[in-house]
């Protein structure tokens, strides 16, 4: 009988084990971080789902299903670099979904037999604009291109006399370029670049400078009483269409925030005319300062001078100089250190050669070098020359000088400058501010030319 029991009692034991053994390996539960998800065309989100299983699973079979793929789409992040991973009796699955065109679509998963579905909605924000107000500011940004620029408005927004921007609602500015031939608009298409190029806008930016924020460039703006909401766009493009007095202008454009917007205009739009008109001027220029700088380019074929011509009130000893000031940078053979040689100085090209001047531009800190008039208005000079005759330490000093907008500076200065060598720690010092522009420190030692200073400041908008 006590042999018979413990046979039993042995078999009820190995049916447990058998039992404990066999238990069904299978999910059992799915869960999503959220139910639903709203988003704009460009934008992105996940979804992270908690899959519940019992057994010895660490991985099962899966499969997500999208109803509208022309709606969105999906990446599956790698659990490794996803947010969470296998943990206990569950594991982490997380997929990218990216909003491509309006509609609504779900997203599925299917596992083990078992589906969860989240519902995706995708909205497209579309501009239709009422009134359109263009601008030719001429080469603005020393591009060789003509610069535009172009209100779109809602009809809920308008200028008023003073030509501010008044009313609620949004708006487009559009900054683009133009040939230098073209003076006004026409069709063409345009992309995005920040270099000026012919058919391009510039993107939006925020620059900070003396502890102030300015905004620049291509960008959205929505006005709800005192306050300005601003989104830069940093990618897209548009179309202008030209037909008789209208004009079709149409566009997709990429937000900071991934969103793609759409907007169109149809209508004739203001044009106005910005350029900078052409002046000239005649300085009377008696007082001189020539400053030397050696090899400063370090083209081991020139030396450097600035030569600042101003009236009889400068006091070049001063920190800031007051009244009109020309500065006048060339490039003189390496024999010459202290004089300035006899001869004709054109503007230099693509080479820095000996009897060349320097055309005007603005290093990375803001230091204007090259050749400058600073009086009623500040010239940066692109074009000219100016012949240097002397007898004895007498000069004449003969110059004729143009901007990119074609005003002309001429003049003729006689007299001995003041002579500081730059090159040595004693030299003086040559002053920090001309007129509130700032020039070159005669101790720092010149860099490679940088051409492409004209969009360091952008210009300012009307609100």
């Amino acid at each position: 009988m006590k042999q018979l029991f413990k046979i039993s009692f042995l078999w009820v034991i190995l049916a447990a084990i058998f039992m404990s053994s066999c238990e069904t390996s299978e999910v059992t539960n799915i869960n999503f971080d959220k139910a639903t998800i709203s988003l704009k065309v460009g934008q992105s989100d996940s979804i992270s789902s908690t899959i519940a299983y019992s057994g010895e699973i660490s991985d099962i079979p899966h499969e997500w299903i999208v109803d509208n793929p022309d709606i969105i789409s999906i990446t599956e992040k790698d659990p490794a670099t996803s947010d969470g991973a296998t943990s206990g009796a569950s594991l982490e699955k997380v997929v990218v979904i990216k909003a491509l065109k309006a509609g609504s679509s779900k997203v599925t998963l299917s596992i083990d037999g078992k589906k969860l579905s989240c519902q995706v909605t995708v909205d497209q924000r579309v501009f239709t604009f009422n009134q359109a107000q263009a601008s030719n500011w001429g080469d603005y940004y020393d591009t060789g291109t003509n610069n535009f620029d172009m209100y779109l408005l809602e009809n809920t927004l308008s200028f008023n006399s003073e030509g501010e921007i008044q009313g609620d609602g949004n708006l487009i500015y559009l900054d683009f370029y133009l040939p230098l031939t073209q003076n006004s608009l026409s069709s063409g298409d345009f992309t995005l670049a920040n270099t000026g190029e012919i058919n391009t806008f510039y993107p939006g930016e925020l620059v900070e400078s003396e502890g102030q924020n300015y905004t620049f460039g291509t960008r959205l703006i929505n006005i709800e009483g005192n306050t300005s909401t601003i989104s830069f766009i940093n990618d897209g493009s548009f179309t202008i269409v030209k037909n008789g007095t209208l004009f079709a202008i149409a566009g997709e454009f990429t937000l900071g925030n991934d969103e793609v917007i759409q907007f169109s205009y149809i209508g004739m739009v203001e044009e106005l005319d910005k350029r900078e008109e052409p002046v000239e001027i005649n300085p009377n220029m008696t007082k001189g300062l020539l400053v030397y700088y050696g090899d400063a380019y370090q083209t081991g074929t020139t030396n450097n001078f600035n030569l600042y011509l101003g009236p009889e009130t400068v006091v070049f000893e001063d920190s800031v100089w007051n009244g009109d000031i020309l500065v006048l940078e060339f490039n003189t053979e390496l024999t010459a250190t202290n004089s300035i040689p006899a001869g004709t100085y054109n503007m230099m090209g693509e080479q820095i050669t000996p009897f060349s001047l320097v055309y005007g531009y603005t290093t990375d800190s803001g230091d204007n070098w090259g050749t400058w008039y600073y009086g009623e208005s500040t010239k940066k000079i692109k074009t000219g020359n100016m012949v240097v005759n002397s007898t004895g330490d007498i000069y004449t000093i003969q110059y004729e000088l143009y901007d990119r907008f074609g005003s002309k500076i001429w003049g003729t200065y006689t007299g001995t400058p003041q002579y500081i060598n730059a090159t040595q720690s004693s030299s003086g010092v040559a002053p920090s501010y001309v007129k509130g522009n700032k020039t070159k420190n005669t101790q720092r030692t010149k860099k490679v030319l940088i051409k492409n200073d004209r969009l360091k400041a952008r210009k300012p908008v009307k609100f």
